[in-house]
């Protein structure tokens, strides 16, 4: 694969919900301000544009660290408010045409707090369920 070329952009497909087009990143960026939306998706579109390896985000797309590793994250602020979209960087996207950006949920916290370790387990579940799906279950 060409380190230079264009990523994907899919919404994860939760698969375990009653509605087969269920996605959470994609429920998460309708749920929040239409500004917010806007910005979290720039910054994707932008990443997957770079791409992932080599794109620089001046602190708006970070790699995750410690329970998260191999996560990624979109991030703003409005207000008091934090803003987070968590991604997957998928290079060997089984079923699908090319590396993809993988957008799996967000979630909103207030300035100078965390999330909780069991709000990460469950963004971990997600991504794990993703993982082991062959095909991949997204969303285009």
């Amino acid at each position: 694969m060409d380190s230079s070329e264009s990523w994907t952009i899919y919404f994860l497909r939760d698969v375990d919900r009653a509605s087969p087009d269920h996605a959470p990143a994609l429920r998460f960026l309708n749920d929040v301000p239409t500004t917010v939306a806007a910005e979290l998706m720039a910054t994707i579109d932008a990443v997957a544009a770079g791409p992932p390896p080599s794109f620089r985000s001046g602190g708006r797309y970070r790699t995750m660290h410690g329970s998260m590793t191999g996560w990624h994250e979109a991030r703003t602020k409005h207000g008091k408010d934090l803003y987070r979209l968590f991604c997957l960087h998928d290079r060997k996207a089984r079923g699908l045409p090319g590396p993809a950006l993988v957008l799996v949920t967000g979630g909103v916290k207030p300035n100078e707090t965390a999330f909780s370790e069991a709000f990460y387990w469950k963004v971990r579940t997600l991504g794990r369920v993703y993982l082991e799906s062959n095909p991949r279950h997204v969303l285009a």
